[in-house]
């Protein structure tokens, strides 16, 4: 037993890191990530399929795990896919949740299938788990980097957080790498936030793939109306421990007392969009003064990869 079982939980570990939870350095996609993306170049690279179904051949033929309908909205979120119906939200106060597989519809992305489809057949196919896949999509650039949201897996043993980037960005990064260019290092793309540490942090998160950025929450200031609007936090916090920040930032209690109070008047044309107001007739200007004090310093932070 002694030897059985360290050797048993080792191996088990290999396959969860590989078959499950890390992305592949080559295409920067999960196992199951690039299974949904190949189903979909094969049945609804033109015209859009029930999700469903394409959870069902996807299980069926590479992925016989969970049912990995959360990996198809990582797909539509991150505009891999395109998606018809109910795709959920992460803007304002509460993320909404997507509607049921049988509800929605998706087809391949045209960008992604000349970013990574158009020599797939050349690859490599290989029996993994059930029929033959590709070992890795033939990108340009792997898919954890040029996402909207950032790639966030725990391992067997292993934690990855990775940043993205804008397309552009990496495209003049390679050409320096190249020798075409100048020296040009990429700024890591945060959703919601504005970067607030130098270039020299960058150069380590692209070149180590470890750094601490600092980054401060978007937000606008309307003074003649006494508002502050926020459009956007760290993303791996909520609105929950932002506005538990803002009320309890010096002990001023600026929501408990009332003295200010908030809207949440999100939409897809304007983004996050929270509103907060003071309340009260008297110490307008105080009060006002201590609540852009309060959010400022609320969204201000670091993020760590």
């Amino acid at each position: 037993m002694e030897n059985l079982v360290p050797e048993l939980y080792r191996n088990y570990g290999i396959y969860t890191n590989k078959d499950k939870m890390l992305p592949l350095i080559i295409d920067g996609l999960l196992p199951v990530q690039r299974r949904i993306l190949l189903t979909a170049h094969l049945i609804a690279k033109t015209s859009f399929v029930k999700t469903a179904k394409i959870l069902g051949e996807a299980m069926s033929r590479y992925h016989p795990h969970s049912e990995a309908s959360g990996t198809v909205a990582w797909a539509v979120q991150n505009d891999f896919m395109i998606g018809e119906g109910q795709w959920g939200s992460r803007l304002g106060v509460e993320p909404i949740d997507c509607a049921a597989p049988r509800y929605t519809k998706v087809k391949s992305n045209p960008k992604i299938e000349d970013l990574a489809f158009e020599l797939v057949n050349y690859v490599h196919w290989e029996e993994d788990e059930l029929d033959p896949e590709p070992i890795a999509l033939p990108t340009m650039f792997p898919f954890c980097l040029i996402a909207k949201y950032e790639l966030s897996s725990i391992g067997f043993g292993y934690k990855t957080e990775i940043p993205c980037y804008e397309i552009k960005d990496l495209s003049k990064r390679l050409l320096y790498l190249y020798g075409k260019d100048k020296k040009y290092t990429p700024s890591p793309k945060i959703e919601g936030c504005k970067i607030l540490s130098p270039a020299s942090e960058y150069e380590k998160l692209f070149t180590v793939g470890k750094a601490s950025i600092d980054i401060q929450g978007l937000y606008s200031v309307d003074k003649v109306n006494k508002k502050v609007i926020i459009k956007g936090w760290n993303p791996r916090s909520t609105f929950k421990v932002i506005i538990k920040k803002i009320d309890s930032y010096n002990n001023w209690n600026l929501l408990t007392n009332e003295d200010v109070g908030f809207q949440d008047q999100s939409t897809d044309k304007t983004g996050t969009y929270i509103v907060f107001e003071v309340t009260k007739q008297r110490s307008v200007d105080s009060i006002f003064d201590k609540l852009v004090e309060a959010v400022n310093d609320s969204l201000t932070t670091n993020i760590s990869f």
